[in-house]
C-alpha cells in the first residue's frame, strides 16, 4: 500500500500512454471541464473522451487521484475520480446493443485497476472514497461472480480486521453498495427482448451466488451493528459528541443499511435456513426501535449533534421493518405482532400542531407498514382461496396452514373494531387535512400545487399517507370504516353549518369529503348519490364563501368517483353543474371541473345529445383552461380531456372545428423544445378532430396538416435516406415539402403520434394531394427504423391507405416504394404482423391486378412455412393472384 500510495506501481501496464502523455496536459484538461464556459468546458471533455479510449488511461487516472502531496487540488483528483467511474461504468464490459470501435478495457488493466480502486478507499477525501465505492459496485455488476466471486468475503475480512471506524464506514458503505446492485438487477433487467431469457439466467446466477454468501455476510455485520448501536447510545447518555461519536453512529447506520438490503432481499431464505437467528435478529430490531424513539423524544435538546445520528438510524430500521415485510409477508409472521403493536401509538396518537421533520417521516413510514399489512392476502384472504391461489404461483411459499392461521388471528386480534374505527378517523380528521402551506401554495402557484399531488414525492408526504391507509382499511374492514366516515362527514357539515364558519371547520369537510370520494365502494349502499347532492353538493358549490374553493374542488372529486352511481335524471344537472365549476375563477376548481366531465362522458350510460345544449360553453373552457396553463404536464391532462370530449361528441363538435384548429395550431407554436409532452397530446387532439369532421372537410385541412405532419415524422437520417447521400460534413437538405427544422428533443417523442395522425388524414381524406403523396417517400426509412414496433405497423396501415386512396396513379408513381416497404415489414415482422402484411398484398392485387409487380421477394421463407403451415387462405390467395 506504501509503494502504491506514492504512485510508484502504476505506470508498469501504461507506460506507451505515459511516454506520450504528460502529466499536466491531463491535469489542464481537467480544470478546462470545470468551466462554465461551452467553449472552454465542451472541448476538454470530448478530449478526455476519447483518452477512453487509450489503454492504460485508466491507472493513470489512479495515479492523479493518489497524488496527495500537495501538487494538485482536491477538485482536480474528484474530477479524475468522477471519469475513473465513467470509464469503468461504459468500458469495463461490452455494451448489450453493440457500438462501433468502442475499446473496452483488457483483462490485464482490469486486474491493476481492480486493486488500485480498492485501495483508493482509504483515500482522506470524502468525496473520492465515496466515487470508489460507486466504482466498485459498477464493477462487481459485471465481474460477480465469475471473475471477482470472493469480493464480498474480501470486503467481510476487512471489515473484521479494520481497527479505524472511519475507513470501517466506507468498507461497509462499499459493501452495502455491492449487495444493492446484485439484489437490483434481477428486479430491474435491463430491456432487450432479443435476449431477455439470457440476461434474467445471468442475473438469476448472481443473485444466487450472493443469496449463497448471504448468511457468511450477515453473519459479519450483525454484531458491528448491534456493539455500534450500545457503544452510541453509551456515548449519547455521557454527552459525548466528538468526531469519534459521529464515526460510531454513521458505523451503526451504515452497518444496518447492509443488514437492510439482505433482509429484505433473503429474509425468505434466512428463515428456512435459521428461523432463530432471524428472530433474534429482528427482536434486537424491536428493541432499539424503543430506545433510539425514546432517546429522540425525551431529548431536551433536538439540536444536540447527535441527534440526527439518531433519527437515521431509527428511520432506516423502521424502513427495514417495513420493506422485510413487505417482501417477505408469509416469513414475517412469527413476528407481525409486536410490530403492529409497536407502530400502533405512533400512527393513532399523533402529536398535536402541524406534523413535519422527523415526526412526519416516523409516521408515514409507520402508516405505510400497516397499510401494507391490512392488505397483505398472505394474512387477510380465505385460507383455501389463498392456498389455491399460491399453487398457481411460479414462486410458491410453500405456505403451510397453521402459519396461515396465526397470521389471521393476530390480525383480528390487533384490528378490533374500535381500533379500526380509530385508526379511520385519525386518518381522515387528521392526516388527510391540508396544512397551512398547502393552502399558501394553493393561492401563490395552483399549478405547482397539482404538481406536487401528482408527483412521486408526494406518496412521502403525511396527506398521502393518511389516504393510503384509509384505501387499504376500506378494502379491509369496509363495514366498520364506511359509518365511521359518514360520522366525519355529518360532523364536519353540522360545524360548517354556521354563519362564518372556521377555517379548522372547512379544512375537516375537505377531507371527509374526499373521504367520500375515495370511499364510493363501501358507502354506495349507505348514500345515495341523488340524496347528497340535492341536500348538500349543490348547496356547496353555490356556497359564496371564497374558501369553499376547497369544498368545490372535492365535489368535483366526489362525481368523478361516483359517476356509476349518479342515476340518469340527475346526469344533465350534474354535467351543468361541472361545466359551472369548469368555469370558475380558481384553476384548481377548473381541472377537477374539467376531470369530472370527462368522467360522466366516459362513466354514465346516456345520449350525449342530452349534453348538447353545454357543448359550446364546455368547449370554450376547456380551450380557456388550456390557454391559462403554464405547467407542460397539466396542459397535457387538460388537453387529454378535450381528446376525450371530442371523441365522444364527434359529429357534433364540427361547428367549433375552426375555434379549436386555430387554437391548437397557435399553442403548437407557442410550445418550445421543452415541451414535447404538449405536443404530443396536441397531436392526439388533432388526431381525434380529424376522426369526428366529415371526408370534404378533412380534405380541405390537407394544407394545415402535412406540414405538420412531416415536422413529426422528418428526422435527419429520413433525409439521407430520400436524398441517397449521408449528409455528414453537407449542409441540411431542405424538407421535401415546407415545414420548419424539427427540435432535437420533438424527435424523439413525436414521430409515433404523428404517424398516428398521418393515418387518420390520409383515412379522412376523398383526395390525394401532390404533397400527401410526397409524404410516403419518409414510410420506407420508417419502417426500417422502427423494425417490429408500433411506427412500423402504421407505415404498413398507411400504404393500405394509400393505395385506397390514390389508386392506379399513386401506385404508378409510386410502385418501388409500395413493393420495398411490404417486403421490408413482411421480412422483419412478428407472425402477427406479417399476416397484416400479407392481408396488405391480398388488398393490392385485388384491386388493381394490372398494377401487381412481381411478388415473389414478399415471401420469405420464415412467412409462407408460418402461413402454409396453417393453411392460411390469405397466402394462397396472395400467392395465386401474383
Amino acid at each position: 500500500p506504501r509503494t502504491y500510495l506514492r504512485g510508484q506501481s502504476l505506470f508498469a501496464a501504461n507506460r506507451s500512454f505515459i511516454a506520450s502523455m504528460a502529466l499536466q496536459n491531463v491535469v489542464a484538461l481537467l480544470q478546462a471541464s470545470r468551466s462554465v464556459l461551452d467553449a472552454t468546458r465542451k472541448p476538454a471533455e470530448q478530449q478526455i473522451m476519447q483518452y477512453f479510449d487509450q489503454p492504460g488511461f485508466g491507472m493513470f487516472l489512479c495515479n492523479i487521484i493518489a497524488t496527495r502531496d500537495g501538487s494538485l487540488t482536491e477538485a482536480i483528483r474528484i474530477l479524475a475520480s468522477t471519469h475513473l467511474m465513467s470509464l469503468c461504468t461504459t468500458r469495463w464490459a461490452p455494451p448489450r446493443k453493440p457500438v462501433q470501435n468502442l475499446r473496452v478495457i483488457s483483462d490485464p488493466e482490469k486486474v491493476e485497476l481492480r486493486g488500485a480502486i480498492v485501495q483508493l478507499l482509504s483515500d482522506p477525501s470524502v468525496s473520492v472514497a465515496n466515487i470508489m465505492t460507486a466504482t466498485i459496485a459498477r464493477i462487481v455488476k459485471h465481474d460477480f461472480p465469475d471473475v471477482w466471486g470472493n469480493i464480498f468475503a474480501e470486503l467481510c475480512g476487512a471489515i473484521a480486521t479494520q481497527t479505524v471506524v472511519s475507513v470501517q464506514n466506507r468498507l461497509l458503505m462499499t459493501l452495502r453498495a455491492c449487495c444493492k446492485i446484485i439484489t437490483e438487477l434481477i428486479h430491474q433487467p435491463e430491456y432487450d427482448s432479443f435476449n431477455m431469457d439470457n440476461i434474467t439466467q445471468e442475473y438469476n446466477n448472481k443473485r444466487n451466488t450472493l443469496k449463497s454468501q448471504a448468511a457468511s455476510i450477515f453473519a459479519a455485520v450483525a454484531p458491528i451493528w448491534a456493539n455500534a448501536g450500545q457503544r452510541f447510545l453509551q456515548m449519547l447518555n455521557q454527552g459525548d459528541s466528538s468526531a469519534a461519536a459521529i464515526d460510531t453512529s454513521n458505523q451503526c447506520l451504515h452497518a444496518a443499511k447492509v443488514l437492510y438490503t439482505l433482509m429484505v432481499e433473503f429474509m425468505t431464505d434466512f428463515t428456512v435456513e435459521n428461523p432463530a437467528a432471524v428472530m433474534s435478529f429482528f427482536q434486537d430490531v424491536h428493541g432499539a426501535l424503543g430506545t433510539f424513539l425514546n432517546v429522540r423524544t425525551a431529548s431536551p435538546n433536538p439540536t444536540y449533534p447527535l441527534m440526527p445520528g439518531v433519527e437515521k438510524i431509527f428511520l432506516r430500521l423502521v424502513k427495514l421493518v417495513a420493506d422485510a415485510q413487505d417482501e417477505n409477508r408469509y416469513a414475517f409472521i412469527p413476528i407481525l405482532k409486536p410490530f403492529l403493536d409497536f407502530f400502533y401509538p405512533l400512527v393513532s396518537s399523533p402529536p398535536a400542531g402541524e406534523i413535519s421533520g422527523f415526526i412526519e417521516k416516523v409516521i408515514v413510514k409507520a402508516i405505510r407498514f400497516y397499510a401494507v399489512v391490512v392488505s397483505s392476502r398472505e394474512y387477510t384472504d380465505d385460507i383455501e382461496e389463498f392456498l389455491r391461489y399460491e399453487s398457481r404461483s411460479p414462486k410458491k411459499l410453500q405456505a403451510d396452514v397453521p402459519s396461515l392461521e396465526m397470521a389471521r388471528q393476530v390480525l383480528a386480534q390487533h384490528f378490533t373494531p374500535e381500533v379500526v374505527a380509530n385508526l379511520t378517523r385519525v386518518a381522515v380528521s387528521r392526516y388527510m387535512i391540508l396544512r397551512e402551506e398547502d393552502l399558501e401554495k394553493w393561492d401563490s402557484d395552483p399549478e405547482e400545487f397539482l404538481h406536487d399531488e401528482l408527483s412521486d414525492a408526494f406518496q412521502y408526504t403525511i396527506i398521502a399517507a393518511g389516504e393510503f391507509l384509509f384505501i387499504r382499511l376500506l378494502y379491509y374492514k369496509g363495514t366498520i370504516v364506511g359509518p365511521v366516515v359518514s360520522e366525519i362527514v355529518q360532523h364536519a357539515v353540522a360545524q360548517c353549518n354556521v354563519p362564518n364558519p372556521p377555517l379548522e371547520a372547512i379544512l375537516l369537510k375537505d377531507a371527509a369529503y374526499y373521504a367520500v370520494s375515495l370511499g364510493e365502494s363501501a358507502l354506495s349502499n349507505a348514500i345515495e348519490f341523488g340524496q347528497m347532492f340535492n341536500g348538500q353538493l349543490a348547496i356547496d358549490v353555490a356556497n359564496p364563501d371564497p374558501r369553499y374553493r376547497l369544498i368545490r374542488r372535492r365535489v368535483a372529486s366526489i362525481i368523478s368517483f361516483w359517476t356509476w352511481q349518479i342515476p340518469a335524471e340527475l346526469t344533465t344537472t350534474v354535467y351543468d353543474l361541472c361545466v359551472k365549476l369548469l368555469t370558475e375563477e380558481d384553476k384548481i376548481v377548473r381541472i377537477h371541473g374539467a376531470i369530472a366531465i370527462r368522467h360522466l362522458l366516459e362513466n354514465t350510460e346516456v345520449d350525449y345529445g342530452t349534453f348538447t345544449p353545454f357543448l359550446q360553453r364546455t368547449v370554450e373552457a376547456v380551450v380557456r383552461l388550456v390557454h391559462d396553463m403554464k405547467e407542460s404536464n397539466l396542459s397535457s391532462n387538460v388537453l387529454e380531456i378535450l381528446a376525450s370530449i371530442i371523441e365522444h361528441f364527434g359529429r357534433q363538435i364540427a361547428p367549433f372545428a375552426q375555434i379549436l384548429l386555430g387554437f391548437m395550431f397557435k399553442l403548437w407554436e407557442e410550445c418550445g423544445p421543452s415541451r414535447a409532452l404538449t405536443k404530443q397530446t396536441i397531436l392526439r387532439v388533432l388526431a381525434k378532430l380529424l376522426e369526428a369532421l366529415p371526408s370534404q372537410d378533412a380534405s380541405n385541412l390537407q394544407v394545415m396538416f402535412v406540414p405538420l405532419i412531416e415536422y413529426c415524422i422528418r428526422s435527419q437520417s429520413a433525409m439521407d435516406q430520400i436524398s441517397g447521400t449521408p449528409t455528414k460534413g453537407k449542409k441540411k437538405k431542405d424538407s421535401i415539402l415546407s415545414s420548419p427544422e424539427q427540435d432535437a428533443d420533438d424527435a424523439e417523442y413525436l414521430l409515433e403520434d404523428g404517424v398516428a395522425l398521418w393515418l387518420i388524414l390520409t383515412q379522412q381524406t376523398q383526395d390525394m394531394t401532390t404533397d400527401l403523396a410526397k409524404l410516403f417517400e419518409y414510410v420506407p426509412n420508417i419502417a426500417r427504423t422502427f423494425q417490429g414496433q408500433a411506427p412500423q405497423m402504421g407505415c404498413l396501415a398507411l400504404v393500405q391507405s394509400y393505395i385506397c386512396v390514390g389508386g392506379p396513379e399513386f401506385l404508378t408513381a409510386y410502385i418501388g416504394t409500395v413493393v420495398s416497404v411490404l417486403d421490408l415489414i413482411l421480412s422483419t415482422s412478428k407472425p402477427g404482423s406479417a399476416r397484416k402484411t400479407l392481408e396488405a398484398i391480398s388488398l393490392f392485387v385485388q384491386l388493381y391486378p394490372q398494377h401487381a409487380p412481381p411478388f415473389p421477394p414478399l415471401l420469405p421463407k420464415r412467412a409462407t412455412a408460418i402461413f402454409l403451415a396453417t393453411k392460411a387462405n390469405l397466402l394462397l390467395s396472395a400467392t395465386a393472384a401474383t
